[in-house]
């Protein structure tokens, strides 16, 4: 079985469906309980962000913004966090 993931406005849907997806997820999606989400994690998310903006990133030299996404990943508790190469 094929996992299909559909975004909107942030949330992030999983369809179990074989072939494509017809499915309307959006007719299930409360608006209003991800905007307030999104404004409670807002100062978060901007922490986060200039964070991770701070570490120069140029090609082949990502390490420490890599390390500053494991971190916060593993803050906000991820199952798992693997980084290749």
């Amino acid at each position: 079985m094929q996992t299909k993931r559909h975004i909107a406005n942030g949330a992030t849907l999983a369809c179990m469906s074989q072939g494509p997806c017809k499915e309307d997820h959006m007719k299930d999606l409360d608006f209003d309980k991800i905007k307030a989400a999104v404004n409670a994690y807002g100062k978060d998310m901007t922490a986060f962000l200039r964070a991770m903006i701070s570490h120069p990133s140029e090609s082949c030299e990502e390490g420490e913004v890599v390390a500053c996404i494991k971190a916060e990943m593993e803050k906000l508790g991820f199952d798992e966090v693997k980084v290749d190469g």
